[in-house]
């Protein structure tokens, strides 16, 4: 069973393997973070499966208060549940940070606010230097996307990020909705089968075959 709720923690060096959660949890490592920083920490082999509208995401199902999760990262995941669904946390909240992260798995949901890395972010937020190689399983079409499903208010900004999300025709490549305009220099991937959310410099598109080391030094 996850921790409940994380105030004021600084968390890091952690690895977290086969872990498989179900029922009231929201998040594997905890349930919600306040104005708290998670550095190093690793969930590998993992699910949790849910079916709650309060918030569900790999991490926690709730950030807020300037939490920060930075150079950490979900391999071979897979999050499910109803509606606030992100790969690493459901919501992100006022002024909180994803940075230097990566996810590798499955998001899935019945319904929207879902997103690879984030479902909702409420107050402001910024995920940057981060990707996203998820296979979103959801049947909306509208607040979904490869990093973030929903961002009230267009608050969210995105820097330095690339979705290599997939799944379907019926979310978006980056974000379900829109986002702070001082977001810069994002990637989405040309293949993917998600609707295209390309603009400017903003949102750019690149292959796969394109994305090596020398493309994430130059570009990135």
């Amino acid at each position: 069973r996850s921790v409940d709720v994380l105030v004021n923690v600084a968390g890091e060096n952690l690895i977290i393997k086969n872990a498989k959660l179900s029922g009231s949890s929201r998040g594997i490592l905890a349930n919600s973070a306040i104005e708290s920083t998670i550095t190093n920490v690793h969930i590998i082999n993992s699910s949790i499966e849910t079916w709650n509208n309060s918030g569900t995401g790999g991490f926690m199902g709730t950030a807020e208060d300037k939490t920060v999760i930075s150079r950490s990262s979900l391999s071979n995941i897979f999050v499910q549940s109803n509606k606030f669904v992100g790969g690493f946390v459901g919501f992100l909240n006022t002024n909180s940070t994803i940075e230097n992260s990566y996810i590798k798995g499955t998001v899935k949901a019945g319904y929207d606010a879902v997103g690879g890395m984030v479902g909702q972010n409420n107050g402001g937020a910024t995920i940057q230097n981060s990707y996203a190689d998820v296979t979103l399983d959801v049947s909306v079409t509208w607040a979904a996307g490869g990093l973030v499903g929903y961002s009230s208010g267009n608050n969210i900004i995105l820097k330095n990020n690339i979705s290599l999300a997939t799944g379907g025709d019926k979310a978006t490549r980056v974000i379900g909705t829109n986002y702070n305009n001082q977001s810069d220099n994002n990637y989405e991937l040309q293949e993917s089968t998600l609707k295209s959310n390309v603009n400017g410099n903003k949102i750019k598109v690149v292959s796969k075959k394109d994305i090596n080391e020398s493309f994430l030094k130059t570009q990135l």
